[in-house]
């Protein structure tokens, strides 16, 4: 595992470990779609879909959209997805 800096704690009393992708912050869509892009269709036509509950896999939630099954959500998001 890389590990960029040493682990701090965080004011809100989560801790960040220092690792890349190892944040205890729930996963978004946005991030996801970071991770995946060259294979996703446009970000606000996939934002579109979840914040009308229309994309499997992800849920709305105070932190704005979550990736609950990163799986199935990144199947959603692809750009033949239905063909």
């Amino acid at each position: 595992m890389l590990t960029l800096f040493p682990p701090v704690e965080h004011e809100h009393s989560a801790t960040i470990r220092g690792t890349v992708g190892d944040l205890s912050a729930p996963d978004t869509v946005p991030g996801l779609w970071v991770r995946h892009r060259a294979d996703s269709r446009p970000l606000g036509q996939i934002m579109a879909e979840a914040r009308n509950n229309k994309l499997p896999g992800a849920r709305l939630s105070a932190d704005g959209v979550v990736v609950v099954d990163d799986a199935v959500a990144v199947v959603a998001a692809m750009k033949n997805q239905g063909a």
